[in-house]
């Protein structure tokens, strides 16, 4: 990552919660979100994935799950608009 500073997913104890299936009404999304909203390394994690996630073949852990506070859906509206 584009970061000195870890974060807070590294650590955590269940890695599984950011790519947990669902909605982003999920509750295990939510806490994803949160966790991520919480992270120093939010704004570097999600301009990483943003970059990386259509252009790594292959690359599917970036193209799905909660990176930066955002879910894969959230982030292909927000490149959408951007376009």
């Amino acid at each position: 990552m584009a970061t000195d500073l870890p974060g807070l997913c590294v650590d955590y104890p269940n890695p599984d919660l950011w790519f947990a299936g669902g909605s982003a009404r999920s509750g295990a999304i939510r806490k994803a979100i949160r966790i991520c909203g919480n992270c120093p390394c939010r704004l570097a994690c999600l301009e990483y994935v943003t970059e990386t996630e259509l252009s790594i073949p292959g690359a599917y852990g970036h193209r799905y799950g909660v990176a930066g506070g955002l879910t894969a859906r959230q982030r292909k509206l927000a490149r959408k608009a951007a376009a």
